[in-house]
């Protein structure tokens, strides 16, 4: 495995490309070309996916402060007149007894 890894970096100090130099190694050499294409395309569909993420996040930290959030401040202010309404009520209700 250390042969392996030398002759990589030997070829990539070399300039050739290493997928030729690990193919000299037959299957094993085969195999590590195949890991390393499915290693790369998987890193790639994991950023891409990571990008969509984020910005699905950004659209909804967007929605949250221009709909959401401005709704709910109206909704807290409303429960307060109710509450202080009520209250209201409630001393009414206790001064007639």
């Amino acid at each position: 495995m250390l042969t392996l890894t030398l002759s990589a970096f030997a070829a990539e100090a070399s300039g050739t490309d290493p997928s030729v130099v690990l193919l000299q190694y037959g299957a094993i050499g085969a195999f590590t070309v195949v890991l390393l294409a499915f290693a790369a395309s998987a890193i790639k569909r994991e950023r891409e996916r990571a990008d969509r993420a984020e910005e699905q996040l950004r659209e909804l930290h967007t929605l949250m402060r221009t709909d959401v959030i401005p709704v709910l401040v109206k909704v807290s202010e409303g429960f307060a007149r109710v509450t202080d309404t009520l209250a209201d009520a409630a001393a009414a209700l206790r001064e007639r007894r």
